[in-house]
């Protein structure tokens, strides 16, 4: 099984879009993550600690999870959702398993919290000129005439997940001004 989400994160006074992708195959059980040919252990680490803490029991198979683009450490923490999002469906434990025409952006926290970035307007109106196909993977208090799945249906299934959107409206307040995309 393979499969790929777009993944948004903020960068300086920006925000990009890049495709993490990964695979489940027989081999030792375990997870890679691979992040522009390096190790992303302490991410990996804690998708296993939330696992466990959850309770999940997963398929006795090898994943790996990658993301080519070189991003940078303040960035990274945007792109561990989808990452997340991507092992847990891989692993058959969501009920969503086409993911190449969904979006998503936000953070994974050790205690099982699930942030998800709060889009200002604009980046939502380039989302709806550019990429009208594509599902938005977010919480349902974001305001969009744009295809919205939301987060908390995906993971009603798992109680042990939360969602909050506090560190996203910090992050929105730091980039009040004009956001440009590329």
């Amino acid at each position: 099984m393979q499969t790929r989400i777009k993944a948004i994160y903020p960068y300086l006074d920006q925000f990009k879009v890049t495709e993490p992708f990964g695979y489940a195959c027989k081999g030792i059980p375990g997870l890679d993550i691979i992040i522009n040919g390096k190790s992303g252990k302490m991410m990996k680490e804690k998708f296993i600690f939330l696992t466990r803490s959850a309770g999940l029991r997963l398929p006795l198979k090898h994943f790996v999870l990658c993301l080519e683009e070189d991003i940078s450490e303040d960035s990274l923490p945007w792109v561990e959702l989808p990452l997340f999002i991507l092992y847990l469906s891989l692993a058959e434990v969501l009920p969503i398993h086409h993911l190449e025409d969904c979006l998503c952006s936000g953070r994974v926290y050790a205690s099982g919290g699930l942030h998800s970035l709060l889009y200002p307007e604009n980046f939502l109106t380039f989302l709806e000129s550019s990429h009208a196909e594509d599902k938005i993977l977010a919480s349902s208090k974001l305001n969009t005439t744009h295809r919205l799945f939301p987060l908390e249906m995906l993971f009603e299934q798992l109680p042990y997940f939360s969602f909050n959107q506090e560190a996203a409206v910090t992050l929105k307040e730091k980039m009040r001004r004009q956001v440009t995309i590329r």
